[in-house]
């Protein structure tokens, strides 16, 4: 589960340090990578993946059609332009309350519906957190 560089930094300490020279972060990236198997883990497959491609499509500063496309989905976003005039990338950040923050122990009224609905993912992870 954890991305392959974390999982080579924590090998990497371990052999020049041993167990004692990992951290909490480290353990759990390790924990995660030997107990979850992300090929038979459904929480990593959501439904409607195929839908996230409707975002490319989107020109750099065009925020109303984010806006829209969020909107569709019933999220309501603030979108705020951070796109510098000397760089010629689009940068946009979105706040949006209904989206799950992390860590995922906030509950937000979305993520209890989730919940209810799939009946969660610890069924999946064998009590190893994700994040």
């Amino acid at each position: 589960m954890p991305d392959r560089a974390a999982l080579q930094f924590v090998a990497l300490k371990q052999a020049q340090r041993g167990s004692a020279g990992l951290n909490d972060v480290d353990r759990r990236h390790a924990r995660r990578a030997a107990e979850i198997d992300a090929r038979d883990c459904p929480l990593l497959y959501p439904d409607g993946i195929g839908q996230t491609s409707a975002i490319t499509h989107v020109r750099g500063g065009d925020l109303p059609a984010i806006r829209a496309i969020l909107g569709s989905k019933n999220i309501e976003a603030a979108l705020v332009d951070l796109t510098r005039p000397d760089y010629e990338l689009p940068v946009v950040t979105a706040i949006a309350p209904d989206l799950q923050l992390l860590p995922g122990h906030i509950e937000t009224a979305r993520l209890r519906r989730v919940l209810a609905a799939t009946g969660g993912g610890h069924q999946w992870t064998r009590g190893v957190p994700l994040i």
